[in-house]
């Protein structure tokens, strides 16, 4: 495997160059070029689990309930290019925004870069392996569920995580996703 080479078109695989290493170990997004940006993701698909929200102590709930879009096999969008057309909520993650977003797993790339941290050794722009994240078990793939036939008030039935404190909600608001 070269580095800063796609290897196979259909997964995606790419493994980083030695400028890019030095370039992401800066610790800042805001260096990384847009070639670059949407690679940062490892594919663990935990920022398309819906969230619920509890505004009264600024708690997010992690649902184990997938975006609509969301093929749960591989963890990745079916509707990738028009996905903010069409999912009003979808996650925009961005220099300026990075620090807003405190739901982010602690596994996320762009969020270990923000906090000046490298990347781990199984993220596939470290190895090349796209597949590492399932079988390291850090991505969504053995326990996500479909949205289909589960009412967004029943939501509340699948969290699987507190974040951002640990009081129970008693006003849970339905992201969208």
């Amino acid at each position: 495997m070269k580095a800063g080479k796609e290897m196979g078109s259909a997964s995606g695989n790419y493994c980083l160059s030695g400028a890019e290493k030095s370039l992401i170990a800066k610790g800042r997004l805001d260096l990384i070029p847009p070639y670059l940006w949407e690679r940062l993701c490892d594919g663990c698909a935990q920022c398309c689990l819906h969230k619920l929200y509890d505004p009264a102590n600024g708690t997010f709930y992690l649902t184990m309930i997938a975006c609509r879009y969301l093929d749960l096999e591989s963890c990745s969008c079916t509707i990738y290019s028009e996905r903010h057309q069409l999912v009003k909520n979808c996650l925009v993650i961005t220099p300026e925004t990075i620090s807003q977003i405190g739901w982010l797993p602690d596994t996320c790339a762009y969020k270990l870069i923000f906090n000046g941290h490298g990347l781990p050794p199984w993220h596939p722009l470290l190895n090349g392996n796209r597949d590492l994240v399932h079988r390291k078990g850090i991505s969504i793939k053995n326990y996500a569920i479909s949205p289909k036939g589960i009412p967004p008030s029943d939501y509340s039935y699948y969290i699987i995580n507190i974040m951002k404190g640990n009081s129970s909600a008693s006003k849970l608001i339905f992201k969208d996703r």
